[in-house]
């Protein structure tokens, strides 16, 4: 059977389905006194490349001082539990945006550790596909 065939039998929304991960935060683990997951998912390319276009300057070169700002939204965007646009969690927090919630509950290494997740489950990550070599 070839590439063709196979790709034949394969339910076109299943190619659609995200995939996801979940992430123990042990700080916040010790601190709740039970295990704090995070679950997060990829993104459609197109967002991903918005949001991370944000850290890159008009020349084309990373601007460090925008890459944290970045991977705050990238977080958010690919932080599917909890859920940040949570009302009451907002307003537990007296935050008004997703974006100061999760910095408030994450410190600025844990976001960068979820942005990096997010960054491999959209495809975009250093492993993402293994190159054949002949």
């Amino acid at each position: 059977m070839n590439i063709v065939d196979r790709l034949l039998q394969v339910e076109p929304g299943v190619l659609e389905t995200a995939e996801e991960k979940e992430m123990e935060f042990r700080r916040l683990s010790k601190l709740l006194g039970e295990p704090f997951i995070l679950r997060c998912k990829g993104l459609p390319g197109n967002r991903y490349a918005e949001l991370s276009a944000m850290a890159v300057d008009k020349k084309g070169n990373m601007d460090i001082s925008k890459a944290h700002d970045a991977n705050i939204l990238i977080a958010v965007a690919g932080t599917i539990s909890p859920d940040l646009k949570d009302q009451r969690l907002l307003e537990h927090f007296k935050c008004s945006t997703p974006k100061d919630l999760i910095c408030k509950l994450l410190n600025g290494g844990e976001i960068t550790k979820v942005a990096e997740a997010v960054t491999e489950l959209s495809g975009f990550g250093a492993d993402s596909d293994d190159e054949i070599k002949n």
